[in-house]
């Protein structure tokens, strides 16, 4: 741009349509190669663009004699919430991200593998060298790649807004709540999800360092398979979201259709879940505990298998939903909102943080600080609430209790952004809140199989009739 006078300019710019340079002036600019001003509404045609160039991949390493792949038809049995970089919301892009599918193979590798790490800089170094990272020194290339294909059931039909009426999907699902009634719900994913998860291992026979015999295919294999069982896709898992199970349909006339129906344990229990991962964890306790979760020393409780997958999860909600409600001393006579106490607060947040809309107010949540005196606003709950798949196509309701040392700080109430909060108190201990629920499991499954029977045939008994432990006592006559 050139100026002439005071109030002149000559606009210069190149024209791609008559390929030379034109001029123009500022209070009624004209273009030479146009007979129409640019104030006019008409414009130029579009040039064409040239053909892109073939597209290179750089992510994945080259594929060598020795590198193992395997491919894993998924389909996901409960609704999908959140997973996307904005949060409570879908990622029409990418519906499945290949990213957080990472993410949770490496959680899972170190509940299974870091208890044999002796401090956090072995663990950093035995989880870069499988599973890449930047250190101090330079990055370190992953040995595994992941990439998928064949996604389907993500179409404009499966997203769901609508208002939540299950009560008990509902208690998981509390974050997809609008703020104000008017408001839309968050969008949540509709089950049946299908895609196949491609895996390249490097190096499969490489063993791990301070003289292990576990080779790398070894350790990304029993990660696939524990996030399998234990993971989902999307947010939410530890509550059951996003779980999922291997494509029989899509097995179908494949040659290794019996090596993928491998990939599930025949029972739901820990034996069978041991000899599927390839080594003793839930049965064999790792001492001492750690702040990292573990499988090793994990407890498992699992109720009968159906068929049904939103059964399956309902029951395990309702183990949550009743046992959670429990927590604390019981005071009869007093209206509901008094009963959601301090003390209750307290003992729930081993159950995961943050606690929000405290006391009436959405801004109110419990935080925790750590030893260094840092407000923390998030914990993730030790405990995992979901259907578990099984080989002969049945899901079991499960509830695994990850093996993790209580976290040293202190509870502190928060209101809003502030970092400063009063202190509620210490937080509470997880061995006596296992106790307890080891002492209520029976009972809950019992009342929850109770109920559903009764639904099923259609009769009026509350859950606990029939032949309960209370009617037992009572002499098999119901109060009246």
């Amino acid at each position: 741009m050139t100026q002439i006078g005071e109030s002149e300019f000559v606009v210069t710019s190149y024209c791609h349509s008559c390929q030379h340079w034109r001029h123009a002036q500022s209070d009624r600019p004209q273009w030479p190669c146009l007979e129409n001003t640019i104030m006019s509404p008409a414009k130029p045609a579009a040039r064409p663009l040239p053909p892109e160039p073939p597209r290179r991949d750089r992510r994945f390493m080259a594929t060598r004699q020795d590198d193992r792949i395997l491919c894993l038809p998924l389909e996901t049995v409960t609704p999908i919430f959140g997973g996307a970089a904005s949060p409570r919301q879908l990622d029409d892009v990418d519906a499945i991200r290949v990213s957080g599918i990472r993410g949770q193979l490496r959680f899972f590798w170190r509940a299974l593998y870091g208890h044999e790490c002796q401090n956090a800089a072995e663990l950093a170094a035995q989880e870069f060298a499988l599973w890449g990272g930047i250190t101090a020194q330079q990055p370190v290339r992953s040995r595994v790649d992941l990439w998928l294909s064949h996604v389907s059931g993500i179409g404009p039909g499966s997203r769901d807004t609508s208002r939540i009426k299950d009560r008990r999907v509902g208690y998981v699902l509390w974050p997809a709540r609008p703020p104000r009634e008017e408001a839309p719900w968050a969008p949540r994913r509709k089950k049946g999800v299908q895609f196949c998860l491609h895996v390249r291992i490097a190096d499969p026979d490489r063993k791990a360092g301070n003289g292990s015999e576990i080779t790398n295919a070894t350790q990304v294999l029993s990660a696939l398979r524990a996030w399998l069982l234990f993971g989902g896709i999307g947010s939410r898992t530890r509550r059951g979201c996003g779980s999922l199970t291997i494509n029989l349909t899509a097995c179908a006339g494949q040659p290794d259709r019996i090596q993928l129906a491998a990939w599930l344990p025949a029972e739901a229990n820990p034996m069978a879940i041991e000899r599927l991962l390839g080594m003793r964890c839930i049965s064999k306790p790792a001492r001492p505990l750690r702040d990292m979760p573990s499988l090793h020393g994990a407890r498992l409780f699992h109720g009968r298998p159906g068929r049904s997958p939103k059964k399956a999860w309902e029951q395990a909600i309702s183990w949550l939903q009743q046992f959670r409600m429990e927590i604390g001393p019981k005071q009869r006579g007093k209206p509901k909102r008094e009963l959601n106490h301090a003390r209750a607060i307290q003992e729930r947040a081993a159950l995961g943080l943050p606690i929000v809309g405290l006391a009436g107010n959405e801004n109110a949540r419990l935080g925790w600080n750590n030893r260094a005196g840092q407000s923390r606003d998030r914990l993730t709950s030790p405990v995992i609430f979901k259907p578990l798949p099984l080989a002969d196509g049945r899901f079991a309701p499960i509830a695994l209790w990850l093996a993790r040392a209580d976290p040293k700080g202190s509870l502190i109430w928060l209101c809003g952004d502030s970092p400063q909060g009063l202190v509620a108190g210490e937080f509470p201990k997880s061995d006596r809140l296992l106790g307890d629920f080891k002492s209520k499991f029976s009972r809950l499954k019992e009342s929850t199989s109770s109920g559903e029977n009764s639904r099923r045939k259609g009769s009026n008994k509350p859950r606990n009739g029939g032949n309960s432990p209370r009617n037992r006592r009572q002499g098999g006559k119901r109060r009246q």
